[in-house]
């Protein structure tokens, strides 16, 4: 981790890049957007779950199926719209892997994710073989960033077990059926008894993250929080 940052410091000695457009922030906003890019963020529309982003028919955060998986609200940096799905793009499929340190970075400095107290960051894991094809998984990298804000550990405690199909063009209920006991924990003692920050790029229909919380809380997580750069957008609720 530290020899990441010296790296990174090393490439950009002074104020920090911004991570969609590239220019340089305010001084003072280490690894922040610039103005411009910031004021372009929208946020992700209310009244969705912020477990797994289904409509909510009541008042409050969090539907009961998530409750009852004891999933905790959801961070995001914003909608995945304009500058935020440019960012991800590139950060997926533009060879650009500093980009997710910079953009966990970011995620890391929300004083409402600070205060949950998260003891463990956990990446959302790629299939071996999906990870070699693209050099890197990405939900590791924004975590490992996420982490260093957060003064806490990252923990690689997720494998999976199978390899899914493209959850990209699925609807919500394929999603679910195609990740379903894809997860396993390698690590139960690491994250019994802890706060866990479950971290990956893009929540669309939250079917992987539920997944994911599943098999953490069964191996004994206290709770499970969400942090996400983006939150999908999608009109069949």
């Amino acid at each position: 981790m530290k020899a990441i940052q010296r790296w990174l410091d090393y490439l950009f000695p002074e104020d920090q890049f911004c991570p969609v457009c590239g220019e340089t922030p305010e001084a003072g906003r280490r690894a922040g957007f610039c103005a411009v890019c910031r004021e372009a963020l929208r946020p992700p529309a209310p009244g969705l779950c912020q477990g797994c982003r289904v409509r909510l028919t009541h008042t409050g955060a969090i539907c009961v199926t998530c409750q009852s998986l004891g999933i905790r609200p959801l961070w995001a940096l914003g909608a995945h719209t304009g500058i935020l799905r440019q960012a991800v793009h590139r950060l997926k499929y533009g060879n650009w892997p500093i980009l997710g340190q910079r953009l966990g970075e970011i995620l890391g400095q929300k004083p409402e994710l600070q205060r949950w107290g998260a003891g463990l960051v956990v990446p959302v894991p790629l299939h071996q073989q999906r990870e070699r094809q693209r050099g890197y998984n990405q939900a590791a990298l924004v975590a490992s960033g996420l982490a260093v804000g957060l003064s806490i550990p990252v923990g690689k405690v997720l494998i999976r077990i199978r390899a899914t199909t493209s959850q990209t063009h699925l609807d919500g209920e394929t999603r679910r059926r195609n990740v379903a006991g894809a997860f396993g924990c390698a690590q139960p003692n690491t994250v019994r008894g802890r706060r866990i920050l479950l971290v990956d790029d893009v929540v669309t229909t939250g079917a992987t993250a539920r997944e994911c919380v599943r098999v953490l809380i069964s191996a004994g997580a206290a709770a499970v929080g969400l942090a996400v750069v983006a939150v999908a957008e999608l009109d069949n609720r």
